[in-house]
């Protein structure tokens, strides 16, 4: 089983990926769209989502309101339903609310779509500073899983390790 964002016959033609690799992985494939072309799928992924987190983490499911629910269903989501879940996660560790709302927005980066009216949070800090906050937020979302916490951020477990040696912790 295999994910792209390209599509691979494309990607043969262009010679980026190999033809004897694309026949062995196109014995059946299922196109998924991304979360910007169903937006009617994402309110029911983000109660899914806050159904499972809250499960993980022991904590009651919020609920999302109106003013939330449309600045999420209206947000492009260039990482799809795996940064939603990150953003959702974040919000559900941070904060012990019934209800979340756009208040309750990550910091680090905006959950909202440019139509959603949301304030965009400005980036504070140099890039160093900003990668050892989303580490330590996602340490501290999957409850020093580093397994879980490198996976959740794209990384190795081992460049993980390597870094919080580098931090000293």
């Amino acid at each position: 089983m295999a994910t792209t964002h390209y599509d691979p016959s494309e990607s043969v033609k262009r010679g980026t990926m190999r033809e004897d690799l694309y026949y062995r992985l196109a014995v059946i494939t299922i196109r998924v769209p991304p979360l910007r072309e169903r937006r009617e799928d994402t309110p029911m992924l983000i109660h899914q989502l806050l159904k499972e987190i809250c499960e993980e983490l022991g904590k009651p499911v919020p609920s999302v309101s109106t003013r939330l629910m449309d600045s999420l269903v209206n947000h492009p989501w260039p990482g799809n339903a795996r940064q939603l879940g990150e953003c959702l996660g974040e919000m559900v560790s941070e904060q012990d609310v019934a209800v979340l709302d756009n208040r309750h927005l990550p910091d680090a980066f905006s959950c909202g779509g440019s139509n959603s009216g949301n304030i965009v949070a400005e980036p504070v800090g140099t890039l160093a500073e900003l990668e050892r906050a989303a580490v330590m937020r996602a340490l501290k979302f999957h409850q020093g899983n580093r397994t879980r916490t490198a996976h959740s951020l794209g990384i190795s477990v081992r460049t993980l390790q390597r870094k919080l040696r580098q931090w000293g912790i």
